[in-house]
């Protein structure tokens, strides 16, 4: 009668690591790991080992330690989908994905400030619009005043006002 050896978990990963980096190419200038394995669509790589996934996500947990939770995304500090460098992942929600990608500039509609600030109000979820933003920024009522009127809390205001909120929305010049 013949015992099976039992498996370490440690050679286990080991050897999912060395399979996963087999696809894996450096970048010498960027630093960035580049899949090149299977990728979808839109370049993000994919990773079989007992089931398809996204290669960020298994590098995440081959690397860090950790799962990337179902709920969020794993974002890349190079932008660029192709990367599987654990040094620039970060786990973090679509809205979080959404606002980086604005801040760098890296969404087109920025070259259309309509569909831009329509992005702003759904990301945000803001109760305020462009037109009332400035309005805010006009007054001289107080900012409890202003919270009332347009049902927001106060610091919503000052925010606005101090153009930490909407700093996107100037200020008409001719009125």
């Amino acid at each position: 009668m013949s015992e099976a050896t039992p498996v370490d978990p440690g050679d286990r990963i080991e050897a999912i690591r060395a399979r996963f980096m087999s696809f894996v190419q450096v970048d010498p200038v960027t630093g960035c790991w580049i899949w090149q394995g299977h990728c979808d669509d839109r370049g993000y790589g994919k990773f079989s080992d007992g089931g398809t996934k996204r290669a960020i996500r298994v590098a995440f947990r081959l690397f860090k330690g950790r799962r990337i939770r179902r709920d969020h995304n794993g974002l890349h500090s190079c932008d660029r989908p192709p990367c599987v460098n654990p040094d620039h992942l970060t786990a973090g929600t679509q809205r979080t994905n959404v606002l980086d990608m604005i801040r760098k500039g890296r969404h087109g509609a920025q070259r259309h400030p309509e569909i831009y600030q329509a992005l702003i109000l759904k990301v945000n979820g803001s109760k305020l619009k462009p037109d009332q933003v400035r309005e805010i920024r006009r007054s001289t009522e107080s900012t409890r005043a202003l919270a009332a009127r347009f049902q927001v809390n106060r610091l919503t205001i000052q925010r606005v006002r101090s153009r930490e909120f909407w700093g996107s929305v100037h200020d008409d010049i001719l009125s």
